[in-house]
């Protein structure tokens, strides 16, 4: 949300000037992203600002869920123990036809020119995003292991229990 926040804002400083000191000349700061989008006069816009937008937000998308994607592949195992690169091929091919596909999408909808138009802390926020995204699905892997071994105990004590009952004395 905040990636589309801040290149709607700059793609609307820059696209659409204009527009922004018609309707939005009471809290306008020059330069300033965020009172652009503050603004409720340009609710229902609907132009090259918003598209270049939505599609930088959902390239992010793309990218946040195919980095996740590493902690999807084995249930338990942290990413670290077991890297989904080393033996699951499909899945590397998969994550590089994502990337292509994002890249493609992104060349044939952006504006020529619109990646320079974003400041340095979009391009910080678009890059960290997807490994915190990943380092958020690790973290919520470790309840569901310890779920599953306590489970797997739980099976092997019955078993045990069941089979000392039945063996010869």
């Amino acid at each position: 949300q905040l990636i589309y926040l801040i290149a709607f804002g700059e793609f609307m400083i820059e696209y659409e000037p204009d527009l922004i000191q018609s309707k939005c000349s009471s809290n306008l700061q020059p330069g300033d992203w965020a009172s652009v989008v503050r603004c409720d006069g340009l609710s229902g816009y609907s132009g090259v600002a918003v598209d270049s937008a939505i599609s930088l937000s959902l390239a992010e998308l793309i990218f946040c869920t195919l980095i996740s994607s590493t902690s999807f592949v084995y249930r338990t195992l942290p990413v670290w123990e077991e890297p989904p690169w080393k033996r699951n091929h499909l899945w590397v091919g998969c994550v590089m036809v994502g990337i292509i596909v994002a890249v493609v999408y992104l060349v044939m909808t952006l504006e020529p020119g619109s990646s320079s138009l974003l400041p340095w802390y979009f391009y910080f926020l678009a890059m960290l995003m997807p490994f915190f995204c990943a380092l958020w699905n690790e973290y919520l892997k470790r309840p569901e292991k310890n779920v599953l071994d306590r489970a797997e105990k739980l099976r092997r004590l019955q078993f045990e229990t069941r089979l000392g009952m039945w063996s010869p004395k």
